[in-house]
């Protein structure tokens, strides 16, 4: 059971991100709005109750919808993107990426998933506006990176965080510079099978 009082503040939330400005992207720019609903914003390691996810992901769904609209009638190419985070819940989002033309997708904001995991629906079931099996999913890796020069790590660190779990990439930066990432998180980015573009 959901507070009224969070109901009134989600709801709040998404009165003040629904509409966006016509031309948001009409200079190549990402337009993107966040759980930047209080208290659940203030606490971003802190992931809200099932019932609070699932009434954010409600008022994700009807966002979409109005962006959709919005940006259809806008005139530019866009991809309309709902991404929903597997452990960190408060980084998900709504996204509205400019593209070439429609039907055209940008898929550069995280790195393919090896391994295609199915959306939880289990945990994220249908509620209210959200219905998950009306959107295609596609699992990413969100990755951390770790830059360092590569004369400014001992070999004793690189061995400390080869062991932690971290992986080294030298093809970065033509090869000047290590970069050592890790997974973390899982996104599952949602396209609208019935969007206006």
């Amino acid at each position: 059971m959901v507070r009224k009082s969070h109901s009134r503040k989600i709801h709040d939330w998404y009165e003040q991100y629904r509409n966006p400005p016509a031309d948001a992207i009409s200079e190549g720019h990402d337009y993107y709005a966040g759980v930047w609903a209080t208290p659940f914003y203030r606490f971003p390691c802190r992931n809200p109750s099932r019932g609070i996810s699932l009434e954010i992901l409600s008022a994700f769904s009807c966002m979409y919808d109005d962006w959709d609209t919005t940006f259809a009638e806008s005139g530019q190419p866009y991809d309309l993107q709902l991404w929903v985070y597997d452990t960190h819940y408060m980084d998900c989002q709504l996204v509205c990426a400019p593209v070439e033309k429609p039907g055209d997708t940008r898929d550069n904001y995280f790195h393919p998933c090896p391994e295609q995991y199915l959306f939880p629906i289990e945990k994220y079931a249908k509620y209210e506006q959200f219905d998950p099996e009306q959107f295609n999913w596609t699992a990413f890796e969100v990755r951390s990176y770790l830059f360092e020069q590569a004369d400014g790590l001992s070999e004793r660190r690189i061995r400390k965080l080869l062991k932690h779990g971290w992986r080294e990439d030298k093809k970065l930066l033509n090869g000047k510079e290590h970069a050592f990432w890790n997974i973390y998180d899982f996104v599952w980015v949602g396209r609208k099978r019935n969007h206006c573009v």
